[in-house]
């Protein structure tokens, strides 16, 4: 979070505190058109938008997922399938399941799951056509990600309800000066690829100290996937990597049992952090097989 983000938020209490209701049509930036504050082109450029009214900010990612679908989910008995990667997050699975059954039916036939090839991680572009152009007659809705969460693979005012909240959206604006001061999108993406082939170079070099104890299940190319990458841990226990990471000042996330998500963001990472980070794993993953060695496991 920017450091300016608790100034936007101190300024926001401040002018609830001295306005009350009012703030919403009073002051330098009145909540009522408080989205105009940030739906600026450092913005649009953010998410490919070409106009302001292309872009809103609202809610959370499951509410906006359920407005969403009940605008363009429109089923029939013959036509209610929704096509869904078979990995997406947990909340995502939960809403379409909910709206299935909200429409009256089964979410275990109506929900089409997209799973990659046997012995692959990441979806391959042309299984995903395929399945469309067979099972097309069966589909009411397509439900993809722009990234993938768990490998990394790669008209909206109408549906706001209300302003958006002023405190959550007040960080969003020192968030864009900032991205803006940076370069902006082209900036930040010629750096996002570098530093995550850096890493990717890191785990998986042959002559590296990860050498075979890792494998980066995130596509390769930038053109398929963010700075996220993906890696797939030899024997798991990626809770303890992640907890001995942690003591070292490295915050990873991962999803058991052997998948561990890195992202080096390109606003404020460097390559000596990327450089740090896989010193930092292969330090922890060497350190515990030496204790199982010596447990005799």
């Amino acid at each position: 979070m920017p450091v300016a983000a608790g100034d936007a938020v101190r300024s926001h209490l401040s002018a609830w505190a001295a306005r009350g209701v009012d703030g919403h049509f009073c002051g330098p930036e009145p909540w009522a058109t408080i989205e105009d504050t940030v739906a600026t082109a450092d913005a649009r450029a953010l998410v490919g938008a070409a106009k302001p009214h292309e872009i809103v900010y609202m809610n959370s990612l499951t509410v906006n997922l359920h407005l969403m679908m009940t605008a363009f989910y429109r089923p029939t008995p013959q036509r209610h399938a929704i096509l869904i990667e078979d990995h997406a997050f947990p909340s995502d699975i939960y809403a379409v399941a909910s709206q299935v059954s909200l429409a009256g039916f089964d979410p275990a036939t109506a929900i089409l799951r997209l799973r990659p090839r046997p012995g692959e991680a990441a979806l391959r572009d042309e299984d995903i056509v395929a399945t469309i152009a067979e099972r097309g007659p069966e589909l009411a809705l397509i439900l993809l990600p722009g990234v993938q969460y768990y490998t990394g693979q790669r008209g909206a005012p109408g549906f706001q309800l209300s302003n958006p909240p002023v405190l959550a959206l007040a960080p969003v604006a020192a968030s864009l000066r900032l991205f803006a001061e940076a370069g902006g999108m082209p900036a930040l993406t010629y750096k996002a690829a570098r530093l995550t082939a850096y890493l990717e170079a890191l785990l998986v070099s042959p002559a590296g100290r990860l050498a075979r104890r890792v494998t980066v299940i995130t596509p390769s190319g930038a053109g398929r996937r963010g700075c996220q990458l993906s890696v797939r841990l030899a024997g798991g226990r990626v809770g303890e990597v992640r907890r001995r990471l942690g003591r070292a000042g490295v915050v990873v996330d991962t999803r058991e049992p052997d998948v561990m998500r890195v992202a080096p963001v390109p606003l404020y990472n460097s390559f000596g952090d990327v450089w740090r980070f896989a010193e930092a794993l292969a330090d922890v993953v060497h350190a515990m097989d030496t204790e199982v060695r010596g447990r005799g496991e």
